[in-house]
């Protein structure tokens, strides 16, 4: 098996494209209505929004001074001089004097009229208006200015909405009449939902499944067929129009959604949970508001941003059962609505509504969006965009039995499933007799999987468990029944077979499932996990049955992942001891116990775990010096070079390599904490030192050693371990 890595399928490639189309699609009109909410009625009807930043061109209009007030008399003309700008100057493209040609003259030139009227205009804004007495009277000429315009931003627009406008256009009593009906809307059919869900999920009672359907039904039910009974119901009871009436309007139209959402939440949360609460005496109340209340919040959360959204847009609704002749009791929807009518041409004003109707549905949304894949998948997206596995180099020859081994989380599992076929390979390759099969379905790989929960098919027999993937692969009924009892009597099924998995043990179940993998003859063996379900006899049991049939099947490969260092010693050809998705070293059991990579492996292999003792080097060569704190010392046959002199290393050796010692020579001088005599062994556990964890002696036989005794340990010089800073063994640096 090389490196898995590979390359990413189209179809990925495809989702992601996809996925930032949507993305940008979104984006645009938000951004764009956000932009022009701060733009005047010229910026937006001269250039689009994303044009906003740089500068652009407007036609303008402008009046020269009052001629009554400014003209001065120039022999038997007048002129008025002046400056168009006032302060604000622009750079003007051209202009004119009249709307049906604003741009008939440069800047500097001269617009002569009728009479001997005349219009210069210089490009800095400054006009000399020159005509006769009649000419010069009344209101100032016009001037049409083509000009490229700066950046201009104004606050004008919200000022209008929110505060200063008139009742049309003023959104703020609007705002709070909409913010008054989507808090409670979205609040109590969460709070009533909740625990008709976890009824639903979790408590016995009759007929629940004929109210699972209903709640189904009700999804589909169309909001419109509802509405007008509704309403004749509240006006009935005296409800009428108003506040209370719009919020059980939309509880009601949003039950059912709620109900589903989070009963399908509910039912995936561990039934440990709830069974070991129930043990400890919790009621079902104690454990909806302790248990249940606290997992649930990324399905609560995902309903909420539903509801919030869905009321605070809402119009047909807020119409029927809210709105009323007055209009006090607008909402944001509604205001926007009569807007178009008043606003139709004010496109500033249009768009600075309908930014603020949308500002705090984008808040909600941003702030609990995390949560909103979480509650809808509820599990399904196991580890996002964790990189759980990195630069992964196997090499499996045929007929082996590999232990995947590690803490939980470490990946194991997941290598597993990968190579599987259950698990994308993100990069690399995965070869099966020379075969490339990242792209290969589970089925077509060869493979045969043992999963950590059996995963039998609970309506059929033992026989029948045994032959679905032959029926499958449309074998013969004989040989499909040679290949079942043949299983059965290596296994010890065969008086089984008629049974329902129901009927059968733990240890029996999971012989059904290791003779399910046999029958399909495969190339390779997947164990997840097998005997983590079993009682500890059980496990010896089956774990002695499992090597025997790898004895029985000398050519057949088989991989399994196991927490328990136990199993993979005793089983395993060879090691893969994973940690935080890396390979932290990979050969035989014995090799992995005495010659360990690191520091990990060290303390992962064997139990008790490796002791680690801090140390200084003092002298180095083919033979390396060792000082403790404790005034222990130690020559360790491992070579070392002279820049090891004087570094901080860790001294390892192994709980049972440990003898006690009266002689000046000693490893560790400590003080017994607790000691545990078992027998065949004593074991004395150290106080520890410094934060650090305490030392651990396993004696063979029975020591009769009090407690807060202090003793001198030593160890033979071949069954020590040095490793550097980094935790890495001298032996492979």
């Amino acid at each position: 098996m090389a490196s898995v890595a590979g390359t990413k399928s189209a179809l990925t490639w495809a989702v992601h494209i996809s996925v930032a189309l949507l993305v940008v699609l979104w984006l645009f009109p938000t951004i764009g209505l956000f932009v022009s909410s701060f733009r005047t009625a010229d910026q937006i009807s001269s250039s689009g929004w994303w044009a906003a930043l740089l500068p652009s061109e407007q036609n303008e209009v402008y009046r020269a001074a009052d001629p009554d007030d400014n003209r001065v008399a120039d022999g038997d003309m007048f002129t008025v001089t002046g400056n168009i700008f006032d302060g604000s100057p622009r750079e003007i493209r051209s202009w004119g004097v009249s709307s049906r040609d604003v741009s008939a003259f440069q800047p500097g030139e001269t617009a002569e009229m009728k009479d001997g009227e005349s219009v210069t205009l210089q490009p800095d804004g400054s006009y000399v208006w020159r005509g006769n007495d009649k000419q010069i009277s009344g209101r100032g000429q016009r001037i049409f200015v083509t000009a490229t315009v700066p950046p201009e931003f104004t606050r004008d627009n919200y000022q209008t909405i929110l505060f200063s406008g008139t009742g049309q256009d003023n959104m703020a009593k609007a705002f709070f009449n909409t913010l008054t009906v989507t808090i409670p809307a979205t609040i109590i059919p969460i709070v009533v939902a909740a625990f008709a869900a976890y009824a639903l999920a979790w408590m016995e009672f009759p007929g629940r499944a004929l109210l699972i359907a209903v709640v189904v039904a009700l999804l589909v039910v169309p909001l419109q067929l509802a509405l007008i009974p509704l309403l004749r119901l509240h006006l009935g009871i005296g409800i009428g129009k108003g506040y209370l009436g719009v919020w059980l309007a939309h509880t009601a139209f949003g039950m059912p959604l709620a109900v589903y959402l989070l009963r399908n939440y509910m039912v995936g949360l561990p039934r440990d949970i709830i069974e070991n609460a129930k043990v400890d005496g919790a009621t079902d109340f104690q454990i909806f508001t302790r248990i249940i209340l606290p997992l649930s919040f990324p399905a609560l959360a995902s309903f909420a941003i539903f509801q919030f959204l869905w009321t605070w847009n809402d119009l047909l609704v807020a119409k029927v059962f809210l709105i009323d002749a007055t209009g006090s009791t607008t909402v944001m929807t509604n205001q926007i609505v009569e807007l178009l009518g008043t606003r139709g041409g004010n496109w500033e004003i249009l768009a600075t509504a309908a930014f603020v109707s949308i500002a705090v549905p984008l808040f909600v949304f941003f702030a609990m969006q995390r949560y909103l894949v979480r509650g809808l998948l509820a599990g399904s997206v196991k580890y996002g965009q964790v990189e759980v596995l990195r630069n992964i180099n196997l090499e499996i020859q045929e007929g082996e039995l590999i232990v995947f081994v590690g803490p939980s989380g470490c990946g194991k599992s997941t290598l597993l499933r990968m190579i599987a076929g259950l698990e994308k390979i993100t990069g690399g390759t995965l070869e099966i007799d020379d075969q490339v099969v990242n792209d290969v379905p589970p089925a077509q790989r060869g493979i045969a999987m043992v999963f950590q929960s059996y995963a039998l098919y609970p309506h059929m027999t033992v026989y029948d468990n045994m032959a679905f993937a032959l029926r499958l692969a449309h074998q013969s009924k004989e040989e499909i029944d040679k290949a079942v009892r043949s299983a059965a009597d290596t296994l010890q099924l065969t008086h089984l077979l008629d049974r329902l998995p129901k009927a059968l043990s733990g240890g029996q179940r999971q012989r059904v499932a290791i003779g399910r993998a046999i029958v399909r003859d495969p190339k390779v063996f997947l164990f997840d996990e097998p005997l983590s379900n079993l009682d500890a006899a059980l496990r010896v049991a089956t774990r002695i049955e499992i090597a025997q049939l790898k004895e029985s099947m000398p050519e057949s490969t088989m991989i399994y992942v196991t927490h328990d260092q136990v199993e993979a010693m005793t089983l395993a050809s060879r090691i893969v001891v994973l940690h935080g998705g890396d390979v932290e070293q990979f050969g035989e059991p014995l090799e992995l116990y005495e010659r360990p990579a690191n520091t990990f492996v060290a303390q992962f292999i064997g139990s008790p775990a490796m002791n680690l003792i801090e140390a200084k080097v003092t002298a180095t060569g083919e033979k390396t010096s060792v000082q403790m704190a404790d005034g222990g010392h130690a020559d360790a046959p491992i070579a070392s070079i002279d820049s090891d002199m004087g570094t901080s290393v860790k001294l390892g050796v192994r709980p049972e390599d440990l003898e006690i010692t009266e002689s000046d020579d000693f490893l560790i001088s400590a003080e017994v904490e607790i000691v545990e005599a078992l027998g065949e062994t004593t074991v004395l556990y150290f106080k520890s030192e410094n934060g650090e964890p305490g030392l651990i002696a396993k004696l063979p036989g029975i020591h009769k050693i009090g407690r807060h005794t202090t003793i001198r340990m030593t160890a033979a010089s071949e069954k020590l371990h040095l490793f550097d800073g980094n935790g890495k063994s001298f032996l492979y640096r």
